[in-house]
């Protein structure tokens, strides 16, 4: 078995042990259990964690806590200033918004007559997570506003547009500003402010960005392609661009209005 697995194996391992030594008779349900437990022991900055371990809890944490309510019990230990959780909460809680932004574009879908599909979309989250992140953001220190921004990106809601353009505009004395930047880009791109686009369009040639934490997916086309060639693949769905020059000649012809296309899929880094 590969060195890269273990973190899986451990952490898998480590929930089924805990499952089974649940009892029927506990007060708390099973899942703010589970969700407990991994919370508590890889997302309060306790210990020392491998990046990959740290990514199947939180992911794990997302999905169960979402439905259960245990997106309260994080959004109270983000409200307690602790800064050894601080990303840890902030990044589970994008994931859970994520989720609801989801849910959202389903339940429209089905309003207007669309398909309706097997998973039944619920929106869980309460406003005062992106109230809590949105305000966060706009104080973080240098090397945590980009965990806001991602987060916020990641729920696509129009309340967080006055931040992403606050990022945009004052964020060049910021340790983290690539990754602050970038997303407050694509957040903007994804509510449909054509600001968003021109600035990806503009840092579509520069090599030297330094975005962290997460990334949008996608496969690169060449050894040049940047992140922010791919999260413009997936918000116009203009597939052959491959320079800058070319992006600029296709905006300018292009009706800003008629984008995004979908939205930019945004995977966190290992």
């Amino acid at each position: 078995m590969s060195a890269s697995k273990w973190p899986w194996v451990v952490l898998v391992a480590g929930v089924l042990l805990f499952v089974m030594g649940l009892s029927a008779q506990d007060a708390e349900p099973q899942q703010d259990q589970l969700c407990r437990m991994l919370f508590d022991t890889y997302m309060t900055g306790g210990a020392k964690i491998q990046t990959r371990t740290f990514t199947a809890a939180s992911h794990i944490i997302a999905e169960r806590g979402r439905h259960s309510g245990f997106w309260r019990h994080v959004l109270g230990e983000l409200r307690k200033n602790n800064e050894r959780s601080e990303s840890g909460c902030v990044r589970v809680l994008g994931e859970m918004l994520e989720v609801d932004a989801l849910a959202r574009d389903v339940i429209e879908r089905e309003q207007n007559g669309g398909r309706v599909g097997q998973w039944r979309p619920s929106v869980c989250l309460g406003p005062e997570v992106v109230r809590e992140l949105i305000t966060r953001g706009e104080k973080a220190d240098s090397s945590r506003v980009g965990h806001y921004a991602i987060a916020l990106a990641r729920s696509r809601v129009p309340d967080a547009a006055d931040f992403f353009r606050m990022t945009l505009r004052n964020g060049a004395d910021r340790y983290d500003v690539d990754t602050a930047k970038f997303y407050a880009a694509v957040g903007l791109a994804q509510l449909g402010d054509p600001a968003g686009i021109a600035w990806l369009i503009a840092q579509s040639d520069n090599p030297n960005l330094d975005i962290r934490h997460a990334y949008p997916r996608g496969i690169r086309h060449s050894k040049s392609d940047t992140y922010v060639m791919l999260a413009l693949r997936q918000l116009t769905g203009q597939e052959d661009l491959m320079t800058r020059q070319e992006w600029e000649a296709w905006w300018e012809r292009a009706d800003s209005k008629a984008y995004p296309k979908r939205r930019v899929e945004i995977m966190d880094l290992w």
